[in-house]
């Protein structure tokens, strides 16, 4: 994941922005998809005010929503992909060159 972050958003803060996306949204997804989001739909399908509920009715919304949610995960990582690509290709090419240089014996500046 740092490694991302830095290729991504650059190195200059990478502290702050990798805090923020391996720490605060993982914290806040956390108490909103497993805490927040099930008790409000077991409450609206339960028939006591939501001390119990039984069924798939319970939890079945919840599912359905962080299966969706996972799609879209699947989705936006297929763009970030798509979207990273020509750096990955650009440090290929160089690595490749590098490598011919050494097998040739110039040993180049960089």
């Amino acid at each position: 994941m740092a490694v991302m972050v830095s290729e991504v958003y650059g190195s200059k803060h990478l502290g702050g922005n990798y805090t923020l996306l391996d720490g605060w949204i993982a914290v806040i997804g956390t108490l909103a998809l497993a805490k927040l989001l099930p008790t409000y739909l077991v409450s609206l399908h339960s028939h006591d005010g939501g001390k119990t509920c039984v069924g798939p009715a319970c939890f079945g919304d919840t599912h359905r929503i962080i299966a969706g949610l996972s799609l879209l995960s699947c989705l936006l990582a297929l763009v970030l992909g798509r979207q990273t690509r020509p750096s990955y290709e650009f440090l290929k090419v160089h690595a490749e060159l590098r490598a011919k240089d050494k097998r040739h014996g110039w040993a180049g500046c960089c």
